[in-house]
């Protein structure tokens, strides 16, 4: 199968992403038209509705930064980004999501009102479009990607050893976040359903991210001192790291932004538990 260029391939990826933004925010806005409606004050369809928003806005931001960077990345033919192996695992995740968030749709029960044909319809289109725009674009990528994005570790740079450093920097501090990422999604995605549950979205969380996003910055250090040794694979080997782990620190002070901003006031303090002098069953805050 003959490779697409770059800037076709980065192009195709532009407009799935544009069009899952757009089918994200029109779904927002649609549904907080008829917030007001009965089915949704009555907390007819609460649970529903609320699975299905929860997890369009797990992936509304991202979209909207691969949007933009994509879209500031087009002039520049040698820069991969959005036509990489990342942005193909990130489409299969994202419509992964998109799909899930339909779940509880089909049980929803018509309650009667006016709005209950909005409600019905337009997450059940727009959810499935989402969910199809990320996985044509993964497909787009894995059947059009260049033999030298997919791999390049066979490339004369990395085996002459003559980037071994700053790479190994690179990818040793990504480890020391790869694995708790990986733990925090799961246990944040299993943690969901439970509402008591403020996992994720809680002063520790923050700190974590705030961290994270400043490791994820510091292993770009030593990409800038690479030089080109006039392989093809430098390509990859200079804008791919750059260019991933820049969306990747971004979205770890993002996560950091929004917890901090609508935390809620009870969730901004540590409190101190200890039993009370006259009844020791009894537990007090401090």
């Amino acid at each position: 199968m003959p490779a697409l260029p770059n800037i076709v391939l980065k192009a195709i990826t532009f407009v799935c992403f544009a069009g899952s933004v757009v089918m994200e925010s029109t779904t927002f806005a649609v549904i907080a038209s008829v917030s007001e409606s009965y089915c949704i004050i009555g907390h007819h369809v609460t649970d529903a509705i609320g699975l299905h928003l929860l997890l369009l806005r797990i992936i509304y931001i991202p979209d909207c930064i691969y949007m933009i960077c994509l879209l500031a990345s087009l002039p520049f033919n040698s820069c991969s980004f959005g036509a990489e192996p990342t942005t193909i695992v990130y489409n299969i995740i994202a419509g992964l999501f998109a799909q899930i968030s339909l779940s509880k749709i089909p049980t929803m029960e018509d309650c009667g009102n006016d709005a209950m044909a909005t409600i019905l319809s337009v997450p059940s289109a727009n959810g499935s479009l989402i969910g199809i725009l990320h996985f044509v674009s993964a497909a787009v990528c894995i059947i059009f990607l260049p033999v030298v994005e997919r791999s390049v570790f066979n490339s004369s740079c990395i085996e002459g050893m003559e980037v071994t450093e700053e790479v190994g920097h690179h990818l040793l501090l990504l480890c020391m976040i790869t694995i708790p990422d990986f733990v925090y999604a799961v246990t944040v995605f299993l943690a969901i359903p439970i509402r008591d549950c403020n996992f994720g979205s809680e002063l520790t969380s923050i700190g974590y991210n705030i961290v994270s996003g400043m490791i994820a910055y510091s292993s770009l250090s030593k990409i800038t001192m690479i030089e080109n040794c006039g392989n093809e694979a430098m390509e990859v080997i200079l804008f791919q790291p750059a260019a991933s782990v820049s969306l990747s620190g971004t979205l770890h002070y993002a996560n950091a932004f929004i917890n901090f901003i609508f935390l809620a006031k009870a969730e901004r303090s540590f409190y101190i538990m200890r039993t009370s002098d006259s009844n020791p069953d009894v537990f007090l805050q401090y």
